[in-house]
């Protein structure tokens, strides 16, 4: 029996009036199956449902056997849905598939004209949502952490409140109004510069990191003043605890540490400080500085200047002094190492 010959019994079956024209079947009006305890849906893949098609408050796992197209709107709330596999390629209006057990959308439509509803799954990803919605876009109420994999373009409301979402990089180009725990923005110029960079991978940056120092050239490393956010390489290691192995790399390696590796951390300091809490955990990257003292101490003469001696005096004795509750030298030509 071929696959339009199946949908065509199964329609007959269910009393559902259907036409075929050509080679589509075409259900003119709509399909209610609410709060039958289906399992699993009669075959209905190879239809086309003119008007809406609902099959809520079941007991559900997946949407294998849901029409093919749904002109109307798809609703499918209130089940035991782990997967979306199955789902209609196409929605022309509202898809709504809020208080089931998701983890991501993968295998839902590819398209939606009006509204798409994931509230309330436990969601760890935007995975398989479609690129372009119509209408508004609601995924509150999940486990998410970032808007990667979510639509692109959203014409109405997009509403990702109640999430553990640290960052905003990947919210849609465009939309009518984005709420969030971070406020309601009309634009994505509007959202804080704070959560709308990329978010900082951690693992990454340690592997670069590590690479470096087995057999590559930290000092060349180091002085990139702009791989993050605006922020050097330096100032990176720092955030991550790895400033004083990646200072005895360069010495191992033979290289020189010049003044302006000095400057960029410094001022990175005192921007993260100010500005940059959120990305960074600030106690690893206040001890750089400790950690730059230490490598200091154990520097050989040939790789120290008169520039990077004037360089590491006031900032010996901020940290020397403030944090290690040392006397600071009071005078002479060089700090003691």
């Amino acid at each position: 029996m071929s696959g339009m010959e199946e949908t065509m019994q199964a329609l007959a079956e269910w009393d559902i009036d259907f036409e075929v024209c050509g080679e589509e079947i075409i259900v003119p009006g709509s399909i209610c199956l609410d709060g039958l305890d289906l399992t699993e849906l009669p075959d209905f893949s190879g239809a086309v449902v003119k008007g809406t098609f609902s099959c809520r408050g079941n007991l559900l796992r997946n949407l294998k056997g849901a029409p093919r197209r749904v002109l109307g709107n798809f609703l499918c709330q209130n089940n035991s849905l782990k997967s979306l596999i199955g789902a209609p390629e196409y929605v022309g209006e509202g898809f709504c598939c809020r208080f089931n057990t998701l983890k991501t959308l993968a295998g839902g439509p590819a398209g939606v004209g009006g509204d798409f509803t994931c509230s309330g799954n436990g969601l760890e990803s935007l995975e398989g949502a479609p690129e372009r919605v119509g209408g508004a876009f609601f995924c509150e109420m999940n486990s998410l952490r970032s808007l990667e994999g979510g639509p692109r373009f959203v014409g109405d409301l997009f509403i990702c409140a109640s999430n553990p979402i640290t960052n905003l990089f990947h919210a849609p180009a465009r939309f009518g109004e984005l709420r969030c725990d971070y406020g309601c923005f009309r634009h994505r110029k509007d959202i804080p510069a704070m959560v709308r960079k990329p978010p900082f991978d951690e693992a990454v940056w340690r592997d670069n990191l590590k690479g470096e120092m087995n057999g590559g050239d930290m000092a060349a490393l180091l002085a990139e003043r702009d791989a993050f956010c605006g922020h050097s390489v330096m100032g990176i290691a720092a955030s991550l605890g790895m400033m004083e192995e990646c200072l005895e790399t360069v010495v191992r390696q033979g290289g020189r540490i010049s003044p302006a590796f000095i400057t960029d951390f410094v001022m990175d300091e005192l921007a993260i400080r100010g500005e940059l809490g959120t990305l960074f955990d600030p106690a690893p990257y206040s001890r750089g500085i400790l950690d730059v003292a230490d490598v200091w101490e154990k520097m050989p003469d040939e790789h120290v200047t008169p520039e990077l001696e004037d360089m590491m005096r006031p900032i010996l004795h901020a940290v020397l002094v403030r944090r290690r509750k040392i006397m600071a030298p009071k005078a002479g030509p060089r700090l003691k190492r």
